[in-house]
């Protein structure tokens, strides 16, 4: 099973199911959009408001929260919904990777998109994979984030590259499909 159909399963499908708003972005979007791209992880923008539900329905089926903890020099793996929320509540993030060990399956979970989410999921590609519709970051605003991410880290070639094929692409539009 590839990236794709285990987020399908594993996030994308419960996700829907639990009635979470959440707009894909990241790589996997950019593949969406039709340009070649390899990833290892899968990046969600959520609400808010909508953490609570996602981090549940992720930790139900085996995900947990890779935080910085104090006394470690490598980020440990948080299963426990209380120290969830203390790492949130004391680090105040604007996302959280959460990770499952047994399908070594990672992902980013933006809560605080460079693109305000009431934007991301106005002008999001909707796509239709397996019976479930799925919100696509219009390029645009991949775009937009990828560069907001370059002038935080500069050091971030992928996202140079992403940028330029989304331009290439000319799939700077919000094209909406069902």
């Amino acid at each position: 099973m590839n990236l794709f159909e285990l987020a399908m399963k594993e996030v994308f499908i419960p996700l829907t199911a639990a009635k979470t708003r959440f707009c894909l972005i990241g790589g996997l979007a950019v593949a969406l959009h039709r340009i070649p791209r390899a990833t290892l992880d899968f990046d969600l923008a959520i609400f808010t408001s909508d953490l609570d539900t996602t981090l549940s329905v992720l930790f139900k089926r085996g995900f947990g929260v890779m935080a910085m903890v104090a006394g470690k020099s490598e980020p440990v793996l948080l299963t426990n919904p209380k120290a969830i929320q203390t790492f949130l509540n004391t680090a105040k993030p604007r996302a959280v990777k959460v990770y499952h060990p047994k399908l070594d399956l990672a992902g980013d979970i933006w809560f605080e998109p460079t693109v305000p989410m009431g934007k991301l999921l106005k002008s999001a590609r909707r796509i239709s994979v397996q019976g479930v519709a799925l919100r696509v970051a219009a390029a645009d605003d991949l775009i937009r984030m990828k560069e907001a991410a370059l002038a935080d880290d500069p050091s971030r070639p992928q996202d140079r590259a992403d940028i330029a094929a989304l331009k290439q692409s000319g799939r700077k539009g919000s094209r909406k499909r069902t």
